[in-house]
């Protein structure tokens, strides 16, 4: 079991953190320097020496994941360094904490004097000379680290120390072997994990930041060009206000000249820059040398760059043969040219008219601190949580922004893919133990800022931090659209480490659940660390029902995960059943714990109802009960908040498996106006369609057939649902060739695997289509075969369910009825509804067929 307590209070209390002990006593720790995602750094005396000394330690979760013995490994590398500009690696080694977890550590000189981050935060942008003289020295170290076989892979200001008026490159913690180019031509393999992403996504190239196998060199020539921007403008070359637009500038190269903020900045330094920046590995400089040696030709009296808005690129810059060219002030290139400079407008054509219709982006962390990302997750999911209990507006869920997270989309197309007219976004950072946070309302037509504001506060007070970030958003909807919102009840939360535990936990959750981003780890490990910091966040304020809803949806997805398991493994069905049953239990117990510290909570309802439904509809022997209790939660929690979508779609279910296909369709409808972008959304609309013919709304189910194939095209629901249409009783004229047409269409799109539900029930829907259309010989001939074809004593219940129906229209029902005696020994959960079936009307009046059907 993870050590919850601790790691919380690391999040939290790094300061209070106890002092590591290592091996032999060989160095004394004096306090912390400072904390990353990564590891924590510690001021220590070396006991064997009298020296000062820096210790990295590896946070054990961190270690967890890449692995020590790797870590060592790599980082022994570097030991061997001896460059004035690279700060040395003294010593490593491994170490364990309480519950006898390793943790690598390596130690550096405690080097006196600041970061360059810090000299940029005390003075901003930098002399010309220094720029040149600081990119030099780095350029140097980072050469002779890739003669060596070695890249950084996370050049940043912070990792660039300022000693005695010289740069020195620290941190190659993070530093792998690097598959150098006569390597990658000799298809040699990278030791680099595939996938893996190291780095700071502000600094890091493309092909870093999207996890390439192949990442050499020139990612850390990139990252050296991102630093030299910033010395010399005082910004970042790609950032904006919206992390989105952010990403989709460095993807594409789009940055301001350094003439723009400031004149006198030498043209060939500007020329460097247009190079070392460029999106394509290729284009840039070939080798740190390459890039001194182009440094070496500017001085600090060189001449400077036009003063013009964008300026003419020489040189390097060519895209399709064309030079970008401004005269006065006014482009006179070709298209692909000025993607360089600025993003071209786009015409928005539905976004923008109805401003309560708002989407919540991730938030991004501006500096490198595993705390942000946690803060940044759970600040989105408090905004779109809140917002969407205010009756005035239309909240777009976290299943529908998270498609946008990296994606490098402007405003505008982010407005018209989600049709909304207002966007809120924001970025976070953390300077010492101050953490701000500034939030903007940013026009969905326009792309314009409509309001901004900044959120102050220590770590040690992050609930003021986040009362006063969703303060500042209502407010902003308030003013933009001009009239009441509504009201909506915010739950209280007392302990700042039970909000923050619990973030933690949601952002582990989203990983596993394909919301968000991050390395691959032991399932196990994970679910039981996810469990531990829900448990400990529940435990910190007793009054808070959050964190057990958010461990009774997690119970539930592993639940799910157990059934899925026990299909491909039938060896082992039995015993992942009951353990899905068994997290299911537990779903309920901490549901019914939410209820027990907020009455009217209504996602406690719903994921109560849902987790009673499952129990019963699982169950060998099903009572009436448990699915009538499953259905109050549901529907008590739809009515106390109608924005639960994932409520509305169970209901759905649940009233369809009883006949209410009226009910179940209405339900189905309001699960998606709810969320369009609910994770089951295609299963929804699949429902429409089936609930749209129960009901005899053949145009309907025609409506929700195209929409499915549009929408899903991937989803083999819909591949086949002309012929569903076609075969379905109804008042369509039954058309044999169109229906073999339809399923000739739908083969194409599916292999003929004669175990899958679709290739047998599509024969026998064509089936049905010749029985309505009065060639019973032709609907007997085409069952003959498809039984034919399926493997000899291979059962297939679905092939049961829809022989049945043809065999019903055939006027054959004594043959119909043990067919769906054997379909529901395999799915009992559609007793009730076979019995309120429109296939099976003419069965009803038979008493075996009433019996078979009634609720038990």
């Amino acid at each position: 079991m993870a050590n919850t307590a601790s790691f919380g209070e690391r999040i939290i209390q790094a300061l209070t953190t106890p002092p590591p002990r290592f091996p032999g006593g060989a160095y004394e720790v004096d306090g912390i320097l400072g904390e990353g995602g990564m590891a924590i750094v510690y001021r220590a005396r070396d006991m064997r020496r009298p020296r000062a000394v820096a210790i990295k330690v590896l946070r054990a979760e961190i270690a967890q994941l890449i692995g020590t013995t790797r870590f060592l490994r790599e980082i022994a590398m570097t030991a061997a360094f001896s460059h004035p500009n690279i700060l040395p690696l003294l010593d490593s080694g491994e170490i364990t904490d309480d519950l006898g977890r390793v943790m690598p550590f390596y130690v550096m000189p405690l080097v006196e004097g600041e970061t360059l981050h810090e000299r940029m935060v005390r003075s901003g942008r930098l002399p010309v000379g220094d720029i040149l003289r600081i990119t030099r020295e780095i350029l140097e170290a980072l050469q002779y680290a890739h003669s060596k076989g070695v890249i950084h892979r996370d050049i940043k200001p912070a990792n660039i120390l300022l000693s005695n008026g010289h740069a020195v490159v620290a941190d190659f913690g993070v530093a792998r072997p690097v598959a150098l180019r006569n390597a990658i031509d000799r298809g040699e393999p990278d030791v680099t994990l595939v996938g893996e992403i190291v780095g700071t996504p502000t600094y890091m190239a493309p092909e870093q930041a999207h996890g390439n196998r192949v990442v050499d060199a020139r990612a850390d020539l990139f990252s050296v060009g991102c630093v030299m921007y910033e010395m010399t403008v005082g910004v970042r070359p790609f950032d904006t206000p919206i992390p989105q637009l952010t990403h989709s500038r460095k993807m594409q190269g789009i940055y301001l000249p350094t003439n723009n903020h400031r004149p006198e900045v030498p043209a060939a330094l500007d020329e460097i820059l247009e190079r070392a920046l460029k999106p394509e590995p290729d284009d840039r400089f070939r080798s740190a040398q390459e890039f001194i040696d182009a440094l070496s030709l500017i001085t600090v009296h060189s001449k400077p760059a036009p003063s013009v808005a964008y300026r003419r690129r020489q040189s390097w810059m060519k895209w399709g043969g064309v030079s970008a060219l401004v005269i006065a002030g006014v482009a006179a290139a070709a298209p692909m040219a000025m993607k360089r400079f600025r993003p071209t407008a786009s015409v928005v054509t539905a976004p923008g008219s109805d401003l309560a219709r708002v989407a919540v982006l991730p938030m991004e962390p501006l500096t490198p601190d595993s705390l942000l990302g946690i803060l940044a997750n759970g600040f989105q999911t408090d905004i779109i949580d809140e917002l969407a209990q205010y009756p005035a507006l239309t909240v777009i869920s976290k299943n529908g922004v998270v498609q946008f997270r990296g994606n490098a989309s402007s405003t505008d197309s982010i407005a018209r893919v989600l049709n909304v007219g207002s966007i809120v976004t924001g970025d976070i950072r953390r300077n010492g133990d101050t953490v701000r946070v500034t939030v903007r309302l940013i026009d969905g037509a326009s792309g314009e800022q409509r309001s901004k504001a900044d959120a102050f506060g220590s770590v040690r007070d992050l609930l003021a931090v986040r009362s006063s970030v969703l303060d500042s958003v209502t407010s902003f909807l308030r003013k933009a659209i001009g009239s009441e919102i509504g009201a909506a009840q915010r739950l209280i939360v007392r302990s700042a480490e039970a909000w923050e535990l619990h973030a933690r936990a949601k952002e582990l959750n989203d990983v596993q659940q394909g919301v968000g981003t991050g390395s691959s780890v032991d399932q196990r490990t994970r679910n039981a660390v996810i469990d531990s910091l829900l448990q400990r966040s529940a435990a910190l304020d007793e009054l808070w029902p959050v964190p057990l809803n958010t461990r009774a949806l997690v119970l539930l997805q592993r639940a799910t995960t157990e059934d899925q398991q026990a299909l491909q493994n039938p060896s082992k069905s039995t015993q992942l059943l009951q353990s899905g049953r068994e997290l299911r239990q537990q779903a309920v117990a901490s549901a019914n714990e939410a209820l027990s510290r907020s009455t009217n909570n209504a996602e406690a309802l719903s994921l109560r109802g849902k987790a009673r439904f499952a129990l019963w509809r699982n169950a060998t022997t099903r009572a009436d009960s448990m699915r009538a209790a499953a259905e109050a939660d549901l529907q008590t929690a739809v009515r106390r908040r109608r924005d639960m979508a994932s409520a509305w779609s169970d209901l759905s279910v649940m009233l369809q498996l009883r006949g209410e296909y009226a009910k179940s369709r209405d339900a189905a409808e309001n699960a998606l106006k709810a969320d369009a972008f609910l994770k089951n959304a295609a299963t929804v609309v699949g429902q429409l369609l089936f609930t749209s013919l129960a009901t005899g709304l053949t145009d309907e189910a025609r409506r929700w057939c195209n929409r499915g194939k549009s929408q899903y095209p991937t989803f083999p629901e819909f591949w086949g649902c002309d012929l569903t249409i076609l075969g379905w009783t109804g008042t369509t004229k039954p058309d044999v060739g169109r229906a073999w047409n339809a399923l000739r269409a739908a083969e194409a799109r599916d292999s003929s695997n004669m175990l899958a539900f679709g290739w047998a029930s599509r024969r026998l829907f064509v089936a049905a289509v010749a029985a309505r259309a009065g060639y019973p010989d032709s609907a007997r001939a085409i069952v003959t075969a498809v039984r034919a074809a399926l493997p000899d004593g291979v059962p297939n219940a679905n092939v049961d369910y829809a022989e049945a129906y043809v065999r019903t229209l055939l006027g054959e029902r004594a043959a119909a009825i043990p067919l769906l005696q054997r379909y529901l020994v395999v799915n009992p959960s559609w007793r009730e509804q076979l019995g309120k079936h429109p296939w099976f009307e003419s069965l009803r009046g038979d008493a075996t067929f009433q019996a078979l059907t009634a609720s038990r």
